[in-house]
């Protein structure tokens, strides 16, 4: 059950920095955003884009303890299919890296229209 556990630490980590991204920009979201309207739009969609990582991480737990817990009730020749599992942590992924594009798009667009 050691890959389980293994397939676990991306999801927690990025869970993790996605919960610390947005602590750090809402508490210096004055020099994040600066006094642009634009670039606090733009740092809203970062926000949701991290709000929607942490969620897709919680699923991608859950998934992963049901395949566990299906790999254990089953014999080990019945293959697994993690197709859910998968989509699920490639979404997060993505959803990660959207946030992070949008907070570099809000530090461009801070520093345009400051």
């Amino acid at each position: 059950m050691k890959r389980f556990e293994f397939a676990a630490e991306i999801p927690k980590q990025l869970i993790t920095l996605s919960a610390a991204l947005i602590a750090v920009s809402v508490t210096f979201l004055s020099d994040v955003a600066g006094n642009s309207d634009a670039a606090f739009i733009v740092l809203l969609f970062a926000w949701f884009f991290w709000l929607a990582t942490i969620v897709l991480g919680i699923l991608v737990l859950g998934a992963l303890t049901n395949l566990a817990e299906d790999a254990e009730l089953h014999d080990a020749k019945k293959p697994l299919v993690p197709s859910l599992t998968a989509q699920l942590q490639i979404s997060q992924s993505c959803a990660f890296a959207c946030g992070l594009v949008f907070f570099i798009l809000t530090t461009i667009v801070s520093r345009l229209f400051d």
